[in-house]
């Protein structure tokens, strides 16, 4: 039988075989092939100077490759192209060796935002959404939501991701609701960094924050209002026109702050926790725990408790204050 078939029939690995068939070297010591003494090896001292000249003040700004070439034009040939590129990994220098733009935060990383709302009108988060149309078309669906209550302070349909919307949605958010928010954060699309939106955003003294890129956790809020909409059992999946998406949008968010239990909100409506009124639907609730359990006390030997919704909400929340929370 074949070697496969023999090492399977007993249950031993093919390279268990091979290494029996030709053991190591001499006392069984494998020189690693980094150290082992070609005769055409350079030698350390002509490794040295493979890396001194190319950080030489003329070559030091190109790529391995570039200098390579670069010196073989003025008839300097240290080695082979294959050969530098291996000196330079070993020191550490095969990366990009132009000057790079200067990064942020913890090993070159942006720092997380880290956004607190103890009360409504605080914090505002948004996004931009795709919702589909007819055919190959694609609606813009523009949200913007408040961080403490989830109530969605401003939404609009439209053809495209344009900041003048967008600051056209906001100004009409700022005077419906007879404020204007500390902060307002969003993702990194284009919209949300524009000039047009953030030179307003700047006169009325307002802190823009901005997620990390390719990290949809830092803006969970307005994903989360997102993934209400889109599963909600009446959602129709494709609009035939843009004004029949706009009439729909405003009547579903016209029901999700007045008439949605949040979970987050410990079942209270947005729309409760914006204006501050939840405490009665609380009292109410609780009223009627208590009745109940006093009808049925062996099935409630503790009072009934009724949660109220957080006094403060995070992105991403520093570990301190979430084992202070616990």
């Amino acid at each position: 039988m074949s070697v496969v078939q023999a090492c399977r029939w007993l249950g031993v690995s093919r390279s268990t075989l091979y290494r029996y068939r030709n053991p190591n070297p001499a006392g069984g010591v494998v020189v690693p092939h980094a150290e082992r003494n070609y005769p055409q090896r350079l030698a350390p001292a002509e490794t040295e100077a493979v890396v001194a000249r190319l950080n030489a003040e003329d070559v030091a700004d190109m790529s391995i490759r570039e200098g390579f070439y670069h010196l073989l034009d003025r008839g300097e040939y240290l080695c082979s192209l294959a050969t530098m590129h291996r000196i330079m990994r070993r020191a550490g220098q095969s990366t990009d060796r132009r000057r790079q733009r200067t990064r942020t935060g913890v090993r070159g990383r942006r720092h997380a935002p880290r956004l607190h709302a103890t009360a409504p009108r605080q914090v505002w988060c948004w996004d931009i959404t795709n919702v589909q149309g007819p055919g190959r078309i694609w609606f813009k669906l523009y949200v913007a939501i408040d961080l403490y209550s989830r109530y969605v302070v401003a939404h609009r349909v439209e053809h495209h991701e344009r900041p003048d919307l967008a600051k056209d949605m906001f100004q009409k958010a700022f005077t419906d609701q007879h404020c204007v928010p500390a902060v307002i954060h969003a993702d990194n699309g284009s919209p949300m960094r524009a000039g047009t939106l953030t030179d307003m955003f700047r006169l009325l003294h307002i802190t823009t924050s901005h997620s990390r890129p390719r990290v949809s956790n830092d803006n969970p809020f307005a994903e989360a209002v997102f993934k209400t909409v889109k599963y909600d059992l009446a959602y129709p999946g494709r609009f035939d026109t843009i004004d029949q998406a706009q009439a729909w949008f405003t009547a579903f968010f016209d029901h999700y702050n007045n008439h949605h239990h949040h979970a987050g909100l410990a079942g209270h409506t947005p729309a409760r926790v914006h204006d501050g009124t939840w405490p009665t639907t609380h009292d109410l609730w609780t009223t009627t725990k208590t009745a109940y359990a006093a009808k049925h006390p062996t099935r409630h030997p503790k009072p009934p408790k009724t949660p109220t919704p957080p006094d403060h909400v995070w992105i991403n929340q520093p570990p301190t204050q979430l084992s202070q929370t616990a």
